[in-house]
């Protein structure tokens, strides 16, 4: 099984194609107010309704969960399609010799084979690998989003991997249906076409392979054939209108310049990266509804999501303390089974309750980045889950912020600072208005006049262009009047004001002194960005993420600050010498040029 799937479909329905057990039984509403009416979403910030859907709404929900992991989406696709796409292109071009006659570009017979023989190699090739891979990889983000989680690159990719031959089957069988329909009859292959059309979903997101993932999106589509076949096909007519405007103008100039070969691969891999997640969005929503129409699936998962209620921070903690405890069973017989228990206790991401607010925590990169093969991974992950179960009890025990002291507090430190917003802020804003007000007119308007309005946006950005290109107006301040800032101090000055500190008493700022010497010590090796605004935690994920060896060093320092840093304890000789400790063993380990765990 995938850990990394959202529980809510794994095993719902079983691969056989029955139906899924019946839901538990009702439990008393506990929320505030009246419980939610059925097919009401329980997540507040659901971009999909939890419900059937008419074709319209699930082309208008298509649209939605696009604009909300666009750059997740688009990322996905783009790993693969353009590098595939400009080697295709780079490839051709070094087989043919284009000339143009009559001013347009042709190319010879001999060439012609040539191009041909490649075109056939590369179609090859993507329908054994791009496919499939691009399938899976789009399949799983768009699940993950449409179960409430925040889609990802690599995990997508790694669920994708593994179900590269299944995904592989299903659509060689599919497209071999395909075809014999079309060859027969043309409406038999649009049957087969519709009803085989979520195999690799169910391979994906259910686990299922072959004939048995066939036949589950046989019975799925079983009385919906014009209602899917409609919405596919208007998500194809919205991205092949899309499609021509992107590639259209490219096409044109590969027909009549020697290097429109270059604008036409651009061209097509930007349609691709920006085509492709839309369609698989629409197939993965389709598949969604098809679900909890013939199955339910809607109360399943709304089910699921009512009991995700947030745990408290004493719950985190005791999480942390077993995972710490099972990891010190295991390790003795280290591996990487052991240490996905160790990760699986915390059953990250999960969301806490702090002081009135909900936290979520997401997946620990220091577990994460341990493979879990030798006594050492089991040894770091322990000192790390200490750490963090120090930190969560003293989050625990920290008493409710009072909002009072923090106004008073914050009068205090504005008191004669001027907060009005000055004149360039005011005239800058209105811009920002005015800007954001056109936009917004643009994207509502239909027709004809949407292109004449973009038409003329794009004419007044050529002309501004040419006004600064023509007239030599700087973009980019010459690099001769910037402004050079001092220096920061370096760690060797804080460990001396440490020193001075503690030899007055001053035990307080001697533990601030360290640190700074700690992040100093890290931004000199490399570790972590130099930024005076970075905080702990940011200094203990970005460490975690590039020496995970020293993790257990830099989360202790940062939990001795806090607690000093927000006045939970007062520091003493001990906490002076962790934080001393753990200065020293830092800058042993950038000494060494130690830049990885």
């Amino acid at each position: 099984m995938d850990q990394d799937r959202p529980d809510a479909w794994r095993g719902v329905p079983p691969p056989g194609g029955a139906a899924p057990p019946p839901p538990p039984p009702q439990q008393p509403w506990e929320g505030p107010g009246v419980p939610p009416p059925p097919g009401s979403p329980p997540r507040p910030d659901r971009v999909v309704p939890l419900r059937e859907m008419r074709p319209g709404e699930i082309l208008d929900s298509a649209v939605n969960l696009y604009r909300r992991h666009w750059k997740v989406f688009m990322a996905i696709v783009a790993v693969l399609i353009v590098p595939f796409t400009l080697i295709r292109a780079i490839v051709g071009r070094a087989v043919t010799h284009p000339f143009i006659s009559d001013g347009r570009v042709f190319i010879s017979t001999d060439d012609a084979s040539r191009l041909l023989i490649v075109s056939v190699v590369f179609a090859v090739a993507s329908f054994l690998l791009v496919t499939p891979l691009l399938t899976a990889a789009m399949v799983r983000a768009v699940g993950d989003s449409y179960m409430g989680e925040k889609p990802d690159v690599a995990r997508s990719y790694r669920t994708a991997l593994p179900r590269l031959g299944p995904v592989l089957l299903v659509v060689f069988l599919s497209t071999l249906a395909v075809i014999g329909g079309f060859i027969l009859l043309i409406v038999p292959g649009l049957v087969f076409y519709v009803r085989f059309l979520f195999a690799p979903q169910v391979v994906v997101l259910e686990e299922s392979r072959g004939r048995a993932a066939m036949g589950r999106s046989w019975r799925l589509t079983r009385k919906r054939f014009l209602s899917t076949f409609g919405t596919v096909f208007l998500a194809g007519i919205l991205a092949g209108v899309l499609t021509g405007i992107l590639v259209l103008p490219a096409s044109l100039a590969a027909q009549h310049f020697l290097g429109g070969w270059i604008a036409n691969a651009v061209a097509g891999a930007i349609a691709s990266v920006v085509t492709t997640p839309f369609i698989t969005t629409v197939h993965v929503l389709l598949y969604f509804d098809l679900r909890i129409r013939k199955e339910g699936l809607d109360l399943a998962i709304m089910a699921q999501e009512l009991s995700r209620a947030p745990g408290t921070v004493a719950q985190y903690r005791d999480r942390l303390e077993d995972a710490e405890a099972l990891a010190g069973r295991l390790a003795s017989e280290p591996s990487a089974g052991a240490m996905a228990r160790v990760r699986g206790a915390l059953a990250l991401p999960l969301e806490v309750r702090v002081a009135g607010s909900i936290v979520t925590v997401e997946r620990d990169p220091v577990l994460e980045g341990l493979a879990g093969t030798t006594t050492r991974d089991f040894e770091v992950a322990r000192a790390h889950l200490e750490a963090l179960a120090r930190a969560a009890a003293a989050t625990a025990a920290r008493p409710p912020p009072d909002e009072r002291a923090i106004r008073a507090a914050l009068s205090r430190a504005l008191s004669g600072i001027a907060t009005g917003r000055s004149l360039g802020d005011r005239i800058r804003d209105a811009i920002a208005r005015l800007l954001a007000s056109l936009t917004d007119d643009l994207r509502h308007l239909h027709g004809i006049a949407t292109l004449v309005a973009w038409l003329v946006v794009l004419a007044i950005a050529g002309a501004a262009l040419w006004v600064v290109r023509t007239f030599g107006v700087r973009v980019v301040p010459d690099s001769s009047s910037r402004i050079v800032q001092p220096s920061r101090r370096t760690a060797l000055h804080w460990r001396r004001e440490a020193e001075a500190a503690r030899a007055r008493g001053d035990l307080r700022e001697a533990v601030r002194c360290l640190y700074h010497a700690l992040v100093s010590t890290l931004v000199t090796g490399g570790l972590v960005r130099d930024d005076p605004s970075l905080t702990t935690g940011e200094t203990r994920v970005a460490v975690a993420g590039v020496a995970s060896g020293l993790a257990p060093a830099v989360a202790e320092a940062a939990w001795i600050f806090d607690r000093v840093a927000y006045g939970l304890s007062s520091p003493g000789v001990e906490e002076v010498a962790r934080m001393e400790e753990a200065d020293r063993t830092v800058s042993r380990a950038v000494a060494r040029g130690v830049t990885s765990g």
